[in-house]
């Protein structure tokens, strides 16, 4: 096929605002050729109250700041008591005490648990298991012992 007689072809569709199809087909002008019809989409925002979440965001973040600084003190306490007694076990016993008896205490500090997410509590219970064992081993080794 020549391509002069091609492009006459789409010259023509275009004239007559019709849909050509690709030059390997049998059919190069198709006619009557529908629009697709729009959707219409409208988005409706659901319910959102910001100041209750950034009031349990906040409280999440001083329940990990509360976290955090008791497994120090429990690993300062840990070390010493391991190095004291010359046992880790005792060492161990105050970790096991103080993880235990976390939720106890930020309800004595006036903090209402439930508002915050279980896997941010989860998450808190494991850093303060690693940064009460990360300071617990500075405290039995040789620069502090």
């Amino acid at each position: 096929m020549p391509i002069f007689k091609c492009h006459a072809r789409i010259v023509y569709a275009m004239a007559k605002k019709v849909k050509v199809s690709s030059h390997s087909s049998g059919n190069v002008v198709k006619k009557g050729v529908s629009k697709p019809k729009e959707e219409t989409y409208e988005f409706v925002p659901t319910e959102f109250d910001e100041k209750t979440y950034i009031r349990n965001d906040i409280i999440g973040t001083k329940v990990t700041l509360i976290f955090s600084l008791v497994a120090l003190i429990a690993g300062f306490g840990a070390g010493a008591l391991s190095t004291l007694t010359g046992s880790a076990v005792w060492g161990f016993v105050l970790v096991v005490v103080v993880l235990a008896g976390m939720t106890q205490f930020l309800k004595l500090l006036g903090f209402d648990t439930t508002k915050v997410k279980a896997s941010s509590m989860l998450g808190n219970y494991i850093i303060s298991v690693f940064l009460m064992l990360c300071v617990w081993t500075l405290m039995i080794n040789p620069p502090f012992v």
